[in-house]
């Protein structure tokens, strides 16, 4: 019971975690992105139907990456689309850097808060009971 329960906990864990994480990465890009990109190009991709600005999912994805680069090339020039393009790779490093700096600060709590747990003496030897008596 005890190795299946602390399976559960770790795999518990580990999905709130990448959750959490996953949240931070595309909030923080999201805001660093648009922070730095310029008003129209933005304004150029969203009267042309697409939404790959939300998401850096588009760096991954090379038919979204084509028609990024094909769309921005449209809207600025081709020193415009490798401009957006530099501006959503520095943003997705930036916002991994502070998802990982939360990760970290997360793990230091809780490494210092197992030093404040209450030790619990389980037993005192391997002796039974009933073995003990005879």
């Amino acid at each position: 019971v005890a190795v299946s329960s602390a399976a559960f906990i770790r795999n518990l864990g580990g999905t709130i975690g990448t959750a959490v994480q996953g949240s931070v990465v595309s909030g923080l890009f999201l805001s660093y992105f648009q922070e730095k990109v310029p008003s129209g190009v933005v304004k150029a991709v969203e009267d042309s139907g697409t939404d790959i600005f939300s998401t850096p999912q588009a760096l991954l994805d090379p038919g979204t990456m084509a028609r990024l680069e094909s769309t921005l090339v449209e809207a600025g020039g081709s020193g415009t689309a490798a401009q957006v393009l530099e501006t959503m790779r520095v943003s997705l490093a930036m916002s991994m850097n502070q998802a990982f700096l939360l990760g970290a600060l997360a793990m230091a709590v809780a490494f210092i808060a197992t030093f404040f747990l209450r030790e619990i003496p389980l037993r005192h030897s391997n002796v039974t009971e009933g073995k003990r008596e005879k």
